[in-house]
C-alpha cells in the first residue's frame, strides 16, 4: 500500500465547502445500502514485555460510546487480541457490514511499516524477524477489505506510535532486511489503493508518530478530538475529519496533524444519524440473524470457519445452536466438496495476466508452477488438488496434543512420517487428521499448483483456510492469484520480477529448501525452456513482385528472394546481374 497523499480538506477547503442543504440532511441517498451504521473498535495495550500503552483501551472505549451516541445501529468493542481473536473479529465484521450504509473500523495500538506496507501489532506477536510479519500481524489491507461490502468504509488508525519493535527486527532479521525498509509511524496510502467509497483517517501524519498522552490524560489527544466529532448531526463525515485534524491540532500546539484520504463521491455522507437514534442493543435480534444467515453461506461456499467464528460471538443461544449445527454439517461434508467437479477450465489467458499486472513475465510464474506442482495446473487425475500433509507442522499448529495417540499424523520430529507416494493416500492421511482438527489439518497442507500451505491463507488474500482452499479449488486463476497475493505479502515479489530464483526460494520455501541451490536451479530452467519455446523467429523481408523484361514479351525473371540474413539491397544486385547475364546471351 501507499499512504496517505493529503489532508481531506485544508481550512482553506473548508471555508469554500457549501454546506448541505435541509433536504440533504433529511433524507439519504437512494443507493445508500440498508440504513445500518456498523462499528468495530479495536483497542490493544498489552504488549507484554514491550510495556503497555497508556490509552488504548480507554480510547476504545470513548470512541465506541462517541459512535453509539452517533446512533449507530451496532457497534462492537474488542480490546487486548491476539492473532487469531484479531482475525475472528475481522472476519465477522466483514459479514455484519456487508450491505450496511455506513462502517467504520477503529484501532489503536501499535502499527508499523516495513517494505512500504503497513502491519498493525496484535498481542503476544513474535517480531523478531521480518519474515515472520505475514504470520504474525495484521495487514492494514486487511481491515479494507472487511469492509467491502458497505456502501460507505471509514477507517481510523491511530496506530503511529513509536514502534518497540524496530530494533528486534532489525537485530533479528540479519541481511534479508535492507537498509531503511522500517519507518516512524505508517507509510502513506495512495488514492488508486482504495476501494470506491473509502476513507482513512491516521492519527498523525506519514512517517510520524502520535502522542499517546499522559499518563494522567483520560484519552489521547487524537481520539478526544475524534469522539468529540463524531455525534456531530448534519455534517458531511469529510467535514468531521476537517474538524477533529483542527483538534488534534489545538490540543498538542500543532505538533501532531492528523492526515486524511479518501475516494469518494460528491452525494454528503453522514456519520451521525439525521435524528436522534435510540441506544443501540448490544446484540440485535435482527443482525444476529442477518450473521447467522451470511455465515451459512459462506459455510455453503467452503469457508466453515465462519459458522465456527459465529459461535465465538454467540456463546449460547439459539444462533449458536444455528450455527453449531450447520458447522457440523459443513465440516462432515468439506473435504468430500473439494472434489474439483465444478472447476472453472483452465484460461491461459486470464493467468497470463495475473501475472503481467504485478510486473512478472508469464513464463516466470508457469516455471514456478511446473516446479512447485507439476505440468498439470495442481490437480490430480481425479480432479482434486494435489496436496501435501506435514505432520510436523501439524503437530506444532496442535500445540503437540495428537503426538502419542496419532503417531502416524502428529511428530514433532522432521522427516520420521513418510510422505505417502501417491494422491490417494495422501488424501487419506489428510482426512485422518481432519477428523482430529479439521481447521488445523487444512492449515497443515500444501495446496495446488504452487504448493501454498493453508496456513498462509491471510497472506493469500482470505478470511480463513477452509474459505482459501475452497476458492482455489475452483480455479486455475485464483490460484495464480493466491500466489501472487502471497509472493507480495512475503516482499518476494522483487525477486520474481528480477528472476533472482535463490532470493525468491529463500523467501518462499524457506531457508533449509534454499541450501544447496536445487530448487533455485529447476526453476531457472525451467523458465529457460519456456522462454526458448516461445521465441518466434523475426518473419523474412517481403518478397519484390516479379521484373518483367519489356524487349522481350513473355519472358520474366522472378526474384526468389534471400535469407532474411541478406539485405534487401544485396538481394536487388543479384537480380540485376542475372538480367545483364541474359541480355548478353541473347545478344551473342
Amino acid at each position: 500500500m501507499k499512504w496517505i497523499r493529503a489532508i481531506a480538506f485544508s481550512i482553506a477547503a473548508m471555508a469554500s465547502f457549501t454546506p448541505p442543504s435541509a433536504a440533504q440532511i433529511s433524507s439519504e441517498p437512494s443507493d445508500a445500502g440498508d440504513g445500518r451504521r456498523v462499528a468495530l473498535v479495536i483497542g490493544n495495550a498489552a504488549y507484554g514485555e514491550l510495556g503497555v500503552l497508556t490509552n488504548p483501551v480507554r480510547d476504545a472505549a470513548t470512541v465506541a460510546k462517541a459512535l453509539g451516541d452517533s446512533g449507530f445501529t451496532s457497534v462492537t468493542m474488542a480490546t487486548d487480541l491476539n492473532i487469531d481473536a484479531f482475525q475472528r473479529h475481522l472476519r465477522e465484521f466483514r459479514r455484519v457490514a456487508d450491505g450496511a450504509s455506513v462502517a467504520v473500523i477503529y484501532f489503536a495500538g501499535h502499527g508499523m511499516e516495513t517494505y512500504g506496507k503497513n502491519w498493525l501489532i496484535p498481542l503476544a506477536a513474535n517480531m523478531t524477524k521480518a519474515e515472520n510479519l505475514p504470520l504474525e500481524t495484521i495487514p492494514v489491507d486487511l481491515l479494507l477489505t472487511s469492509m467491502g461490502g458497505a456502501t460507505t468504509k471509514v477507517l481510523v488508525l491511530d496506530a503511529c506510535r513509536n514502534n518497540p519493535f524496530e530494533r528486534a527486527i532489525r537485530l533479528g532479521a540479519g541481511a534479508a532486511v535492507r537498509t531503511n525498509n522500517q519507518g516512524a509511524g505508517l507509510a502513506p496510502i495512495g488514492q488508486a489503493a482504495l476501494p470506491n467509497g473509502m476513507l482513512v483517517m491516521y492519527a498523525t501524519e506519514p512517517g510520524a508518530t502520535a502522542s499517546d498522552g499522559l499518563p494522567t490524560d483520560a484519552n489521547s489527544p487524537f481520539a478526544r478530538a475524534l469522539a468529540s466529532e463524531l455525534p456531530t448531526r448534519g455534517v458531511d463525515m469529510r467535514l468531521v475529519a476537517g474538524g477533529v485534524t483542527e483538534r488534534t491540532m489545538a490540543l498538542t500546539g500543532g505538533v501532531q496533524r492528523p492526515f486524511v484520504t479518501s475516494l469518494l463521491g460528491r452525494q454528503p455522507v453522514y456519520l451521525a444519524a439525521a435524528a436522534a437514534a435510540p441506544p443501540p442493543t448490544s446484540t440485535p435480534s435482527g443482525d444476529a440473524l442477518r450473521m447467522f444467515n451470511r455465515a451459512k453461506v459462506a459455510g455453503e461456499q467452503g469457508d466453515c470457519q465462519a459458522l465456527v467464528d459465529l459461535m465465538g460471538v454467540f456463546p449460547s443461544g439459539e444462533i449458536n445452536a444455528r450455527a453449531r449445527a450447520a458447522a457440523q454439517t459443513c465440516r462432515s461434508t468439506y473435504l468430500a466438496r473439494l472434489s474439483g467437479r465444478d472447476r472453472v477450465p483452465a484460461d491461459r489467458v486470464a493467468i497470463d495476466k495475473v501475472a503481467i499486472d504485478h510486473g512478472v513475465r508469464p513464463e516466470t510464474l508457469r516455471a514456478v508452477m511446473r516446479v512447485e506442482g507439476g505440468r498439470d495446473g495442481g490437480y490430480a487425475p481425479d480432479g482434486r488438488l494435489l496436496i501435501l500433509f506435514e505432520p510436523q507442522l501439524f503437530s506444532r499448529l496442535t500445540a503437540r496434543k495428537y503426538d502419542q495417540s496419532h503417531p502416524a499424523l502428529s511428530t514433532s520430529a522432521s522427516g520420521r512420517i513418510p510422505y505417502p507416494r501417491t494422491q490417494a493416500e495422501r488424501w487419506n492421511q489428510l482426512a485422518a487428521a481432519y477428523a482430529l482438527d479439521p481447521e488445523t489439518a487444512v492449515a497443515a497442507t500444501s495446496w495446488g499448483t504452487f504448493q501454498l500451505l493453508g496456513m498462509n491463507y491471510r497472506g493469500a488474500g482470505y478470511g480463513s483456510a477452509t474459505e482459501f482452499i475452497a476458492a482455489i479449488t475452483r480455479s486455475e486463476v485464483a490460484q495464480a492469484r493466491a500466489f501472487i497475493s502471497y509472493v507480495q505479502s512475503i516482499g518476494a515479489l522483487d525477486e520474481l520480477q528480477r528472476l533472482d530464483w535463490d532470493g525468491f526460494v529463500f523467501r518462499y520455501n524457506g531457508p533449509t529448501r534454499g541450501v544447496d541451490g536445487q530448487l533455485a536451479r529447476r526453476m531457472a530452467e525451467e523458465y529457460s525452456n519456456l522462454m526458448r519455446m516461445h521465441e518466434v523467429a523475426p518473419p523474412p523481408p517481403p518478397i519484390p513482385a516479379a521484373v518483367a523484361v519489356t524487349e522481350t514479351p513473355g519472358l520474366v525473371i522472378p526474384d526468389l528472394g534471400e535469407p532474411a540474413s541478406r539485405s534487401p539491397a544485396l538481394a536487388f544486385a543479384f537480380v540485376a546481374l542475372g538480367f545483364g547475364a541474359l541480355l548478353r546471351r541473347r545478344a551473342a
